[in-house]
């Protein structure tokens, strides 16, 4: 029902392994997989938050990563925090964001108020039930 292989919703990076971050789902469920290169890791290291999104409604996701850890929230709410043991592989510098990467199934759904930061304090981070995510069940 929701495809049986990985979607992609966003990529940053210029090739399929330079993930900086790259933001998937799980195949056939509407679970978030998000993978963030660090350099003892590797390009495929991540924090994915174990519950599916709602089908046929909108979320407000934001993906929190800093030289110690990446924090997914989901609605205003922590729904990962997992530590690396490592900087992260990527700068920011020259990379190519992609509303579902070349390389990938295409996300069945709709994006709408992208925003990326280069350094964002969590606390900072939006509490509220602002949406941007809307994933479709066909």
């Amino acid at each position: 029902e929701y495809g049986g292989g990985w979607r992609n919703v966003l990529h940053f990076g210029n090739s399929y392994h330079e993930r900086a971050p790259a933001i998937f789902f799980h195949p056939g469920t509407l679970k978030l997989h998000i993978r963030i290169g660090r350099t003892s890791e590797g390009w495929n290291w991540g924090c994915d938050p174990g519950n599916n999104l709602a089908a046929m409604k909108w979320s407000h996701i934001v993906v929190v990563s800093t030289e110690v850890y990446t924090k997914v929230y989901v609605n205003g709410e922590l729904h990962a925090h997992c530590k690396a043991n490592s900087p992260l592989l990527y700068d920011y510098h020259d990379v190519s964001v992609w509303a579902s990467n070349p390389w990938s199934s295409a996300l069945r759904g709709y994006i709408k108020d992208v925003q990326f930061y280069s350094s964002l304090k969590p606390s900072l981070v939006p509490k509220g039930t602002e949406t941007k995510l809307y994933v479709s069940r066909t």
